[in-house]
């Protein structure tokens, strides 16, 4: 100390740090004070009428008015709770408060307080309010977190005066207080003829968990019916783990025992066993080893999950040889649970199983290789899932996929650079999986592969991990694809890096640019759909550009783009078409764009919709073009709109379709226009003639009516 002294002295820059650390700690220390030591200047005499005036105010409080003094009695409660004059003092204001003639709703909140500052005192108020059904709860609550044996004495009181919804509710209390003086009442309690009372009793008795309690609630098993003797024998076990917590680990062990022993349900004969092997002296394997010997297999998981109760567990794999005799399905669920405690014993079994001659047993060795895996296990996974279908082959890529041995992503992309076909597709597969951002230049590289499967894989990957730099390299080998499969992975890869950039940034330039060189038809149509999927208003002339193409397909494909427009921008240029074509392909095609681009605009009316809608009908070639308009109609909620799909009705190859559209914009106006709704349903119900119809069309009248 004194060198530190010294040293503290002689530097007077270290000195003034430690004097601004020392402030520091100083007024944290200020911030962190308790509310009840910065109110010490208040006197006690203040914190009471407070406490007063604001109790005058709940006094007549109700539950739909303000609470404006909600804030300020909080506060000083908190003040109460550390000031032992004042908090007696409240308590007495707060018992008077309740023998008075105050509202129900300022008892309640007053009760709640006094279950955090009540002692003896509150207890002959509290007690009486028991026989208050509007008030038992509440004083309830409070009752059973008044501490000494006054509140014990009026709980137990309670017991034998109070109704059954009463009585069970301060039977719980009981059971929170660990009552022991309450045994007897509930030993009696117990054979109840009220079985919610009885059950009650029983499961309170499990709480209170003293040696007493355990006699009683062996006595009741073994006189019980199988009806009530599981609840008990749930109840017992409860109480064995109270036992245990206070150890009295023999007396706890016994009880497991007995119940492990009378054959219960299987909830119940695990919870046991777990009693029986945590009280055991026995070594834990040979324990578990014994059991999977002597057990039911049915019951073979339950005594395998104890493995994950051993503290420090390794070296179980010899558990296989000491019980021979296990089934197929125990063997790998223990194989399983070994590799998921990280057992490296059991890896060479593991191995063993995935060369199994049976599938299920290859599956379950598959699942479990990922707990005890190791980076080269990459390779082997991606070669099964290669060579495999099925089950097999799903689980190789779901294990490939969480294989987390360190550093397995090493493993993976140097297995990428020397695999060749499938095995080279399912780990470059996974690199997308596990988000491997690191392997980006391999899957540039990958994705102009001679094999198809792996050029889509690193494509698809690339879409999944790569960010928007990775752009230009995308579209290139969308320009450079061989196959349609090809570049329509591109293009979701492409459309997946735009979404990418931030909102207001130029998502498309990128494709303009490529756009603008004149790329090959194929290409050109992929780009077109990628700049409809964006849908960048700034985009559109030129996409109305490609809609005056000479070439047919280029035409179609931007008219397709412009079906999925998020508003009616393209609505002139697709009518123009419609009423122009004499190509069926193109005049569909662009009514259906027509109808989706109007019903999809926001700013719209439901008006204006119909009025288009109505333009499109006229336009409409034949009944398939007829079930687009209908199909749009249905999604304009309006009586306008529901009298045109009624009238359509009349057309005799659509009428399906017309009543179901009529049915579909009922359900939306019924709720708005309930009145004009009910006249028109009335009128669908005496022209239509599909009974499914008319029931949905009454269901709408009924919740109308409501």
């Amino acid at each position: 100390m004194a060198l530190i002294e010294l040293e503290f002295h002689k530097k007077p820059v270290m000195k003034t740090l430690v004097l601004k650390v020392f402030f520091m700690i100083a007024l944290l220390a200020s911030w962190a004070t308790p509310m009840h030591l910065k109110a010490q200047n208040e006197t006690d005499g203040q914190i009471t009428e407070k406490i007063s005036k604001i109790l005058e105010l709940i006094s007549a409080y109700d539950y739909d008015q303000s609470r404006a003094w909600q804030q300020e009695f909080q506060d000083l409660m908190k003040q109460v709770y550390y000031n032992p004059s004042a908090r007696l003092e409240t308590e007495k204001m707060m018992s008077d408060f309740l023998r008075s003639d105050a509202s129900q709703a300022g008892k309640n909140i007053v009760c709640k307080e006094l279950g955090v500052i009540g002692s003896e005192v509150s207890v002959p108020v509290l007690s009486k309010m028991l026989s208050n059904p509007d008030m038992s709860g509440t004083a309830l609550l409070a009752l059973e977190k008044i501490p000494g044996k006054t509140a014990d004495e009026a709980l137990r009181d309670a017991l034998l005066q109070s109704g059954d919804k009463t009585q069970i509710a301060v039977i719980n209390s009981l059971a929170v207080r660990k009552d022991i003086h309450a045994i007897q009442q509930l030993r009696e309690l117990a054979n109840d003829p009220d079985i919610k009372v009885a059950g009650t009793a029983i499961d309170a008795l499990g709480s209170i968990g003293s040696p007493i309690s355990a006699e009683i609630l062996e006595d009741l098993f073994h006189e019980a019916e199988d009806d009530v003797k599981w609840r008990i024998a749930d109840s017992w076990l409860k109480c064995a783990d109270n036992l245990l917590l206070n150890t009295k680990a023999d007396l706890s062990r016994r009880i497991y025992i007995q119940v492990f022993e009378s054959d219960p349900p299987l909830s119940l004969k695990n919870a046991a066993l777990q009693g029986v092997f945590v009280t055991s002296n026995e070594n834990p394997v040979k324990f578990i080893a014994s059991h999977l010997q002597n057990e039911n297999p049915a019951f073979h998981r339950q005594v395998i999950g104890l493995v994950y109760m051993i503290p420090d567990p390794e070296n179980l794999v010899w558990l296989f040889s000491e019980v021979p005799s296990l089934p197929e399905s125990s063997k790998l669920f223990l194989l399983n649970t070994l590799a998921n405690i990280g057992d490296l014993s059991v890896r060479p079994a593991i191995m063993d199983a995935i060369n199994d001659e049976d599938l299920f047993t290859r599956v379950a060795a598959i699942k479990a290789l990922p707990g005890v895996g190791m980076p080269s296990d990459a390779s082997l996974l991606a070669r099964i899932a290669a060579e495999k279908r099925g089950s097999e082959r799903d689980m190789a890529r779901q294990s490939l996929n969480i294989l987390a041995a360190e550093y397995t992503n090493d493993s993976i992309m140097a297995a990428i650079e020397s695999a060749e076909g499938n095995t080279k597709a399912e780990l470059i597969r996974c690199t997308g999986e596990r988000n491997m951002t690191e392997a980006i230049a391999i899957l540039i590289a990958s994705a102009s592969s001679p094999d198809l499967t792996v050029r889509i894989e690193s494509i698809r990957a690339l879409g999944r991990i790569a960010s928007p730099d990775a752009l230009p390299q995308l579209i290139e080998l969308l320009v450079n694809a061989q196959s349609r499969r090809e570049r329509m992975e591109a293009e979701r890869a492409i459309l997946s890096l735009t979404q990418k950039l931030p909102d207001g940034s130029n998502r498309s330039g990128e494709i303009i640019k490529v756009l603008s060189a004149g790329p090959d038809q194929p290409s050109t149509i992929s780009l077109i759909n990628i700049l409809g999927q964006i849908s960048d208003p700034k985009d559109l002339p030129i996409l109305q550009e490609y809609l005056a193409s000479e070439n047919d397909e280029i035409q179609l494909a931007t008219i397709k783009a412009l079906s999925g427009w998020p508003d009616a921008s393209p609505l002139s240029d697709l009518m123009k078409i419609v009423q122009s074509t004499e190509d069926q392909r193109k005049h569909t095609l662009a009514l259906r764009a027509s109808v989706e681009v109007v019903i999809s605009d926001m700013k719209m009316t439901s008006h204006e919709k119909l009025n288009e809608i109505r333009t499109a009908w006229e336009l409409a070639s034949n009944s398939g073009e007829r079930k687009i308009v209908i199909s749009g109609l249905s999604r304009i909620y309006t009586i306008e709109a529901l009298d045109m799909a009624l009238h359509l009705m009349s057309e005799g190859e659509l009428r399906k379709e017309a009543e179901a559209a009529v049915l579909i914009i009922a359900d939306h106006t019924g709720w708005e226009y309930p009145g004009e709704t009910t006249e028109r349903l009335l009128k669908f119900l005496a022209l239509t003639d599909n009974v499914d119809h008319k029931a949905r069309a009454n269901r709408i009248l009924e919740r109308i009516k409501q």
